[in-house]
């Protein structure tokens, strides 16, 4: 009987590892294809604007239910966007 209950908390264990290990990999090809969303708008709205904006409020991008914040760097040089705790940045040639 033994063996049964602990062979079961092995098991159950595998799985919620597994399960985890998956979301986890979710969360970072979402977070891959939101910064590649967000980078090609900004470098959009950089190039019809010739300036970095100060806030999102004016891009459009998919932001799949994920964290994302931004910051205007350096007077206008570049940005850089963070979405769930991976860092991203953008600058100017002249950096």
């Amino acid at each position: 009987m033994k063996k049964k209950v602990y062979l079961g908390l092995i098991v159950l264990l595998l799985l919620v590892l597994t399960s985890w290990l998956f979301y986890q990999k979710s969360i970072l090809l979402k977070t891959e294809v939101v910064a590649n969303d967000l980078r090609k708008a900004l470098l959009a709205y950089i190039e019809q604007e010739e300036s970095y904006p100060k806030s999102l409020e004016k891009i459009k991008y998919n932001d799949r239910k994920l964290s994302v914040e931004y910051f205007y760097l350096e007077d206008g040089r570049g940005c850089k966007f963070i979405i769930e705790g991976q860092k991203f940045e953008l600058w100017d040639e002249k950096r």
